[in-house]
Protein backbone atom coordinates (compact mmCIF):
# COMPACT_ATOMS: atom_id res chain seq x y z
CA UNK A 1 0.00 0.00 0.00
CA UNK A 2 1.17 3.68 -0.97
CA UNK A 3 0.12 7.15 0.33
CA UNK A 4 -0.20 9.61 -2.49
CA UNK A 5 0.57 13.37 -2.19
CA UNK A 6 -2.48 15.51 -2.25
CA UNK A 7 -3.96 18.64 -1.57
CA UNK A 8 -7.79 18.88 -0.29
CA UNK A 9 -9.87 22.08 0.31
CA UNK A 10 -13.60 22.54 1.06
CA UNK A 11 -15.24 26.02 -0.33
CA UNK A 12 -18.53 27.65 -0.67
CA UNK A 13 -19.26 28.16 -4.43
CA UNK A 14 -21.47 31.40 -5.96
CA UNK A 15 -24.62 29.09 -5.31
CA UNK A 16 -23.96 29.03 -2.10
CA UNK A 17 -23.23 24.92 -1.96
CA UNK A 18 -20.10 23.77 0.12
CA UNK A 19 -17.65 22.32 -2.15
CA UNK A 20 -14.92 19.53 -1.46
CA UNK A 21 -12.07 19.13 -3.95
CA UNK A 22 -8.81 17.81 -3.96
CA UNK A 23 -5.97 17.03 -6.42
CA UNK A 24 -2.98 14.34 -6.48
CA UNK A 25 0.51 16.34 -6.88
CA UNK A 26 2.75 14.80 -10.03
CA UNK A 27 6.47 15.10 -10.82
CA UNK A 28 8.87 14.12 -13.14
CA UNK A 29 8.42 10.32 -13.94
CA UNK A 30 11.37 8.14 -12.20
CA UNK A 31 12.89 5.49 -14.75
CA UNK A 32 10.09 2.52 -14.43
CA UNK A 33 6.83 5.20 -14.96
CA UNK A 34 8.83 7.62 -18.01
CA UNK A 35 8.64 4.45 -20.23
CA UNK A 36 5.23 5.17 -19.70
CA UNK A 37 4.19 8.81 -19.26
CA UNK A 38 5.76 12.33 -19.18
CA UNK A 39 4.54 12.50 -15.42
CA UNK A 40 3.74 10.40 -12.40
CA UNK A 41 2.24 11.01 -9.23
CA UNK A 42 4.43 11.87 -6.26
CA UNK A 43 4.14 8.72 -3.83
CA UNK A 44 5.00 9.95 -0.27
CA UNK A 45 7.88 8.05 1.48
CA UNK A 46 6.41 6.95 4.92
CA UNK A 47 9.16 9.43 6.58
CA UNK A 48 6.83 12.41 4.37
CA UNK A 49 3.85 11.40 6.09
CA UNK A 50 3.85 13.43 9.44
CA UNK A 51 5.21 16.59 7.88
CA UNK A 52 3.03 16.52 4.60
CA UNK A 53 0.15 16.48 7.23
CA UNK A 54 1.21 18.74 9.55
CA UNK A 55 -1.09 21.33 9.25
CA UNK A 56 1.26 24.07 11.42
CA UNK A 57 4.12 24.15 8.46
CA UNK A 58 3.56 26.58 5.93
CA UNK A 59 6.56 27.31 4.56
CA UNK A 60 6.53 25.72 1.03
CA UNK A 61 10.44 24.92 0.60
CA UNK A 62 10.07 22.40 3.82
CA UNK A 63 7.49 20.39 1.84
CA UNK A 64 9.64 20.68 -1.55
CA UNK A 65 11.90 17.78 -0.71
CA UNK A 66 9.11 15.15 -0.97
CA UNK A 67 7.55 16.04 -3.95
CA UNK A 68 9.96 14.04 -5.77
CA UNK A 69 9.77 10.64 -7.82
CA UNK A 70 9.65 7.61 -5.88
CA UNK A 71 12.89 5.37 -6.39
CA UNK A 72 12.35 3.05 -9.04
CA UNK A 73 14.58 0.03 -7.42
CA UNK A 74 11.49 0.16 -4.93
CA UNK A 75 8.88 -0.07 -7.31
CA UNK A 76 7.40 -3.26 -9.51
CA UNK A 77 4.39 -2.94 -12.21
CA UNK A 78 1.54 -5.75 -12.40
CA UNK A 79 -0.40 -5.55 -15.65
CA UNK A 80 -4.09 -7.13 -15.68
CA UNK A 81 -6.03 -8.31 -18.29
CA UNK A 82 -8.87 -6.01 -19.76
CA UNK A 83 -10.88 -8.01 -17.94
CA UNK A 84 -10.84 -5.97 -14.88
CA UNK A 85 -12.73 -3.24 -16.29
CA UNK A 86 -15.99 -5.07 -17.19
CA UNK A 87 -17.70 -4.46 -13.87
CA UNK A 88 -19.81 -7.50 -14.47
CA UNK A 89 -16.88 -9.57 -13.98
CA UNK A 90 -16.43 -10.73 -10.58
CA UNK A 91 -14.43 -13.87 -10.27
CA UNK A 92 -10.67 -15.04 -9.62
CA UNK A 93 -9.56 -13.67 -12.73
CA UNK A 94 -10.32 -10.05 -11.75
CA UNK A 95 -6.75 -10.83 -9.63
CA UNK A 96 -4.99 -12.65 -12.02
CA UNK A 97 -2.20 -10.89 -13.15
CA UNK A 98 -1.54 -11.17 -17.52
CA UNK A 99 1.86 -11.42 -19.00
CA UNK A 100 3.44 -8.11 -18.68
CA UNK A 101 3.69 -6.47 -22.23
CA UNK A 102 6.79 -4.19 -22.49
CA UNK A 103 5.83 -0.66 -21.05
CA UNK A 104 5.93 1.12 -24.17
CA UNK A 105 3.25 -1.46 -25.48
CA UNK A 106 1.16 -0.60 -22.58
CA UNK A 107 1.22 3.27 -23.14
CA UNK A 108 0.04 2.67 -26.58
CA UNK A 109 -3.63 1.55 -24.98
CA UNK A 110 -4.86 4.53 -22.69
CA UNK A 111 -7.93 2.59 -21.57
CA UNK A 112 -5.45 0.56 -19.74
CA UNK A 113 -4.56 3.10 -17.42
CA UNK A 114 -7.72 4.54 -15.40
CA UNK A 115 -5.77 3.14 -12.16
CA UNK A 116 -2.07 4.07 -11.56
CA UNK A 117 -2.36 1.24 -8.53
CA UNK A 118 -3.11 -1.65 -11.69
CA UNK A 119 0.17 -1.40 -12.53
CA UNK A 120 2.59 -0.06 -9.67
CA UNK A 121 3.05 -1.24 -6.47
CA UNK A 122 5.42 -0.64 -3.62
CA UNK A 123 8.12 -3.67 -2.91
Amino acid sequence: MFSLAGLFDGWKNPNGDYVYTFSIITCEPNELWAEVHNRMPVIMPREGYEVWLDTEVSDPDSLKPLLRPYPADEMTYIAYDRYVNKAGNKDQNQIKPTTPPMMKELAQHPRCFRSFGSFISEK
